[in-house]
């Protein structure tokens, strides 16, 4: 069976740190570089990251965002080499159709768009009794998953983890194969 590629969207398809960065300070808030962003969303507390992340939602902050051009290619080719793609994001729900103009804009596969909100747990979502599956992410998740392979894709924030890291390309080269 060709496994279905569970995606993240932000940092992994999408530019989201740095668009967000900038948006924090023109809203006065101060948030690290690119190069220093790490897990903890920046330094800013939940509620906090919370509050500046809905003003980024309200202000079109997620249909702005630039699409990762080899993210999308590779997408594609993933795609048309059978598998089915399902974009899983903490995108607040109320974000879903937002969400799917988005991919639409951007040129990217369709497949099932899943927006489960800030804070939520993607690992309850994909890791259950599904055959088989590949999870891209940028962000080590909070329960490791036992019914996917989880893959990261390699970003400053996650330099330190012993989980795999692929390059999109590397990642192509691998599933593409299906199984």
């Amino acid at each position: 069976m060709t496994p279905t590629i569970y995606v993240d969207i932000d940092e992994t398809v999408s530019h989201f740190i740095r668009p967000f960065i900038a948006f924090a300070r023109k809203h006065d808030t101060t948030l690290p570089d690119y190069k220093d962003w790490s897990d903890t969303r920046g330094g800013l507390s939940p509620g906090e990251f919370a509050t500046l992340l809905h003003k980024y939602e309200n202000a079109h902050g997620y249909q702005n965002q630039s699409c990762d051009k080899e993210a999308r290619d590779s997408l594609w080719e993933l795609f048309r080499s059978g598998h089915p793609i399902s974009y899983i994001t903490l995108r607040s729900p109320a974000f879903w159709r937002a969400t799917m103009h988005w991919i639409v804009d951007k040129g990217l596969p369709m497949g099932e768009v899943i927006t489960l909100g800030p804070g939520a747990d993607k690992a309850l979502v994909i890791d259950g009794d599904h055959d088989a599956l590949v999870w891209i992410d940028d962000q080590v998740p909070k329960v490791l998953p036992k019914s996917c392979e989880l893959v990261l894709v390699p970003r400053p924030w996650n330099a330190e983890s012993t989980l795999r890291r692929m390059t999109w390309k590397a990642i192509v080269s691998e599933f593409s194969k299906g199984e």
